[in-house]
């Protein structure tokens, strides 16, 4: 199976990649009915449409004959046309409030905008070309339309809709009370080719996600789904409707491997961390480097430093496995033990994870480097330590995501570790100290990818962080 190419940096702008096609689009956008003194920084969009002017970012020649379609996500093509000899064209009618993509026949490569629509109790909408890459919102109704927007947007840099060399996806339960069982679940993605995570409720399978797999299966001959938590978290009907769904819908085979019907939080981690290291042993292209992250998996205030450690699992595959403040349970230490890694490094301070339980883990093998402990006075200072030290084990700060609220962060985190970037924590209304000061300590503008809608984390704090950003 192909791996998954590492985007180039920078791919994620306004500016169209160059590597398919020599001649790089720059969109830029005009309303209809009303001319705005900002348009010439990005779409400035009315109810009734909007123009787009295609040139070469080169020459700044107008490219004449380019087809434009403007594509809903979760819906498809909505609108169509074509360039004239002047490099305009015009997109008319109600545009209804989500996120779309435009899509280029010159190259394969696409970006998204959203809303579409003016805010209320304002004439036009002015999104700046440049506020996309560097303060990007990615979201949806709720957590579990957020996570399968995450999902989609892994494949911003690919093909649309291609869903690139993806035939394994993880499922996992989105409900509260099961969220600890897929707090290792990012280690799988990097055995799987980067496989994204979906969500379900132990009650009903998002129609979302039936929809989103049923792609991902029809591009890829058929899938396979990684299954994270027992039959109380992820009921087997879930798992029927999936399947049921995707093969009835393309005509393809759906597997479906879960991980463990029985057990712990505890075990299901050490379960993830042997699945790790058997695809490391079976799959050429993996490298298992035996270096293991330890967060506290007891108390759900605490599951956020094992989610700010989800990218370096992702991007490094080092795995996730859980301790409590105090001990260290029969699972973790067994696979510990198994596979006496080189180094262990833990997220959180002594009052998450207690200096016996870090003194225990650095004791079973006299040649193991004492575990190096990564954390702050809080989540958001743990989170910004993990940051800190991620360029040592291949993560790099040329892109970032935030997160407030569990659900985000896990699909978040899974997704940072395509782009090796750290994963940072903000509260709804406010971006903390910490969060701050890692923002403003960068050299240059960086982008950042917001997980959550408005009600996770509010527009004030996507406009601070780009602020941050933009002074850089």
């Amino acid at each position: 199976m192909p791996a998954i190419p590492r985007p180039l940096k920078g791919e994620t702008s306004l500016v169209v990649d160059w590597r398919s096609w020599a001649a790089t689009l720059i969109l830029l956008a005009a309303a209809l009915l009303l001319a705005a003194p900002d348009a010439a920084h990005g779409f400035v969009v009315l109810e009734e449409g909007f123009e787009c002017n295609v040139i070469d970012a080169d020459t700044g020649n107008a490219l004449p004959g380019v087809t434009v379609r403007v594509i809903r996500q979760a819906v498809g093509p909505v609108a169509s046309t074509t360039t004239n000899s002047s490099g305009w064209c015009s997109f008319t009618g109600d545009f209804a409030d989500a996120t779309y993509y435009i899509e280029f026949d010159k190259t394969d490569y696409m970006f998204s905008i959203s809303p579409f629509i003016p805010h209320s109790g304002s004439q036009h909408h002015v999104v700046n070309h440049d506020q996309w890459p560097m303060a990007h919102r990615i979201w949806g109704q709720n957590r579990f339309s957020t996570a399968t927007e995450i999902a989609k947007a892994r494949n911003h840099n690919y093909p649309i809709n291609s869903w690139f060399a993806t035939d394994h996806v993880i499922i996992a339960s989105g409900d509260d009370r099961a969220a600890a069982d897929p707090l290792a679940a990012a280690g799988l993605s990097w055995a799987w080719n980067r496989a994204p995570i979906f969500l379900v409720s132990a009650k009903y399978t998002p129609s979302e996600v039936l929809t989103t797999i049923a792609d991902v299966a029809d591009k890829n001959g058929g899938v396979e789904l990684e299954v994270v938590g027992g039959p109380v978290s992820v009921p087997d009907a879930r798992l029927n409707e999936i399947v049921d769904y995707v093969e009835t819908k393309t005509g393809q085979s759906v597997k479906v491997h879960r991980l463990l019907s029985t057990g712990s939080r505890y075990d299901m981690a050490a379960k993830i961390t042997q699945e790790m290291k058997a695809r490391a042993d079976s799959e050429p292209g993996l490298i298992w480097k035996n270096r293991f992250l330890v967060a506290n998996g007891t108390d759900p205030d605490k599951f956020f430093d094992a989610l700010a450690l989800s990218p370096v699992a992702a991007s490094a595959g080092y795995p996730i496995v859980l301790v409590s403040e105090n001990s260290v349970p029969p699972a973790t230490e067994n696979v510990i033990k198994q596979f006496t890694p080189e180094h262990i490094y833990v997220g959180g301070g002594p009052n998450t994870v207690s200096e016996s339980v870090l003194t225990k883990l650095g004791g079973w093998d006299a040649d193991v480097l004492p575990p190096d402990r990564w954390w702050g006075q809080n989540r958001y200072a743990t989170a910004k330590d993990i940051a800190m030290n991620a360029p040592a084990h291949g993560l790099d700060w040329d892109e970032m995501g935030v997160a407030a609220k569990l659900p985000d962060a896990l699909s978040g985190g899974t997704f940072l570790g395509l782009y090796d970037a750290p994963l940072l924590l903000v509260k709804k209304d406010s971006v903390p100290a910490e969060t701050s000061s890692f923002i403003q300590a960068l050299d240059s503008q960086e982008p950042c990818y917001i997980f959550g809608g408005p009600n996770s984390v509010e527009e004030s704090v996507r406009l601070e962080i780009y602020d941050q950003l933009k002074h850089q």
